[in-house]
């Protein structure tokens, strides 16, 4: 599973885009544990790496706090 999440980050950075709100939400499992397949989802962040290095922003999700 970890190798997919890897290759699929590395597809989008050699399409110089950053996804800017990876999570463990974001991350989809479709098949089963060991022969699924799986997929990175929420897109509605992902910025062009050039844009993303102008700002200087605070992206993604605030780490959870217990009270």
């Amino acid at each position: 599973m970890l190798y997919e999440i890897i290759s699929g980050l590395n597809n989008m950075h050699k399409k110089n885009l950053i996804h800017c709100n990876l999570h463990d939400g974001n991350i989809l499992n479709h098949g089963g544990r060991y022969e699924g397949k799986v997929y990175i989802s929420d897109f509605r962040l992902c910025q062009p790496v050039s844009l993303f290095l102008k700002k200087n922003d605070i992206r993604g999700v605030i780490p959870f706090m217990a009270p």
